[in-house]
């Protein structure tokens, strides 16, 4: 799925095309629509002109919801609630000059081991700002021409579990704590069957996440 953010949709409306409209099990016009660790209750409503893969939200949201309309997501529906993600963030160096330097290798990595569906963030500690609740870093972009970079700047929000590279202050690291209700772990980086595993728990458990071990 992507997104679309319009101009005409009321800030408290969002669009879904009509083939999921029998997947929900009330036909009310409310659901909860889930991004990261951020939610909110919204109407409905079912368009047959929207494309099959399309979500449609206010361009209001943007000041508080950073979802990038090039990415595709995974989604879920559970009773009235609908899920779209993941949004995974590294916290891969402590400051930005260190975080800089290794993007490069950090792309080789993710390249490698990441699924192309998803939103996946990189910062340093120095790109969170607690008091103002975002964070400073880059985001992956599978899907852009060869010689293109893959890492795009941007300031974004709410994510839905954070893996740390780096020890962490602990104000930053209660913040994160809190921000994400738990979802936060020390990390190494994955191959690619693991990195599977975690970015499906994280996206169909939003709320009772729990690591199983065989």
């Amino acid at each position: 799925m992507k997104i679309k953010w319009l101009r005409t949709i009321p800030s408290a409306e969002i669009y879904l095309p009509i083939r999921l409209k029998k997947e929900f099990r009330s036909q009310a016009g409310r659901i909860t629509f889930h991004f990261g660790s951020w939610k909110k209750k919204m109407t409905v409503q079912f368009k047959k002109d929207l494309p099959v893969n399309m979500i449609g939200l206010s361009k209001s949201f943007r000041n508080v919801l950073f979802i990038p309309e090039n990415l595709s997501f995974e989604y879920r529906i559970k009773r009235n609630s609908f899920y779209l993600g993941p949004m995974i963030l590294w916290v891969a160096a402590n400051d930005n000059e260190r975080l800089e330097k290794r993007l490069k290798n950090l792309q080789k990595r993710i390249d490698s081991f990441v699924p192309v569906r998803g939103m996946i963030c990189v910062c340093s500690e120095e790109g969170i700002n607690t008091r103002k609740k975002e964070i400073e870093g880059y985001y992956f972009q599978p899907n852009v021409k060869i010689g293109e970079q893959k890492w795009k700047k941007a300031v974004f929000y709410a994510p839905g579990a954070v893996f740390k590279r780096v020890p962490l202050e602990e104000e930053t690291n209660k913040f994160l704590y809190k921000w994400t209700k738990g979802r936060i772990f020390n990390s190494y980086f994955f191959n690619k069957w693991e990195m599977w595993e975690w970015l499906s728990l994280i996206l169909h458990y939003e709320n009772t996440f729990r690591i199983q071990t065989k």
